[in-house]
């Protein structure tokens, strides 16, 4: 959960609005997406929050 949670801090640099895409990572989907959920409630400066799956299925977050 090191990568995700680097990639989405690194984002937050950039901009309030996240898209992560799980193509390259040996991480289950459904792991990455449970930590999104729980850091997207914790952290208040993400405005927006899309995850792009292995299968190409768009899930909104936040």
């Amino acid at each position: 959960m090191d990568k995700i949670r680097r990639n989405i801090s690194g984002a937050l640099k950039q901009s309030q609005n996240i898209i992560i895409g799980t193509f390259n990572t040996d991480i289950p989907d459904d792991k990455i997406i449970r930590y999104c959920q729980k850091y997207s409630t914790i952290n208040k400066s993400i405005k927006k929050l899309i995850v792009i799956t292995k299968h190409k299925q768009i899930i909104d977050i936040k």
